[in-house]
């Protein structure tokens, strides 16, 4: 009698332990992101508006820098992060050509806006796979503009250089814990200050609007 008491007891708690585990195993939440180190690569287009919009010069001892009209253009980008819980620190590169127009000298009608930005992520929800999130970052910009520089003969290349704050959003979609495409857009608060290392008399406001949509792996 006592042995049987004994093994119904034993059976009692062996049922209780597997129905614990069970149940905290069903209530786990699976695996869906993976923190670590990203590389992530995009696809961009940036809209353009500000000072950069065929209206003034600027002028060196030698030299006639034009800024003329740069219109809306697109690109490419690469990223690389780190990913900790719900925060991504991330230090991205992009690169988008533009159309010009000046009429103050014979432009090469293209420009290039670069960027180099350390951008903060953090996921502002979690559902399930998607991971909306909002941006800020700091960047160093430069604008290249094809033939739009002229000492009286000769046509040249020139750069501005400045600065950028950055605001953004988006949303990431894991598709398994190391891949996930990612759809952001981004506003840049640009100041160029220089050109061919001359300072401006006035620095330039330029602002860009940017979308991506783009992959990152997370290794």
């Amino acid at each position: 009698m006592k042995l049987k008491k004994l093994a119904v007891t034993i059976c009692t708690c062996m049922a209780i332990t597997f129905y614990t585990a069970w149940k905290a195993a069903a209530e786990e939440k699976p695996n869906l992101v993976n923190d670590g180190f990203s590389l992530g690569v995009m696809l961009v287009q940036n809209s353009m508006s500000g000072d950069f919009d065929n209206s003034s010069t600027y002028y060196t001892s030698t030299t006639l820098y034009d800024v003329p009209d740069v219109e809306n253009g697109s690109g490419f980008g690469v990223a690389a992060g780190y990913r900790l819980d719900r925060a991504v620190y991330e230090i991205d590169y992009q690169r988008t050509t533009h159309d010009t127009k000046s009429s103050y000298t014979d432009v090469g009608d293209s420009a290039s806006y670069n960027v180099v930005d350390f951008n903060i992520k953090y996921d502002v929800a979690e559902l399930g796979r998607f991971r909306p999130y909002a941006l800020l970052g700091v960047g160093i910009a430069w604008m290249t503009i094809e033939e739009s520089a002229t000492d009286g003969r000769d046509l040249n290349d020139e750069t501005f250089l400045g600065y950028c704050w950055n605001l953004g959003a988006g949303v990431s979609y894991f598709i398994n814990p190391k891949w996930a495409a990612i759809g952001g857009i981004i506003y840049r608060w640009n100041t160029f200050s220089s050109v061919e290392g001359s300072d401006l008399d006035d620095d330039l406001k330029e602002n860009a609007l940017g979308l991506s949509l783009g992959m990152t792996y997370t290794f």
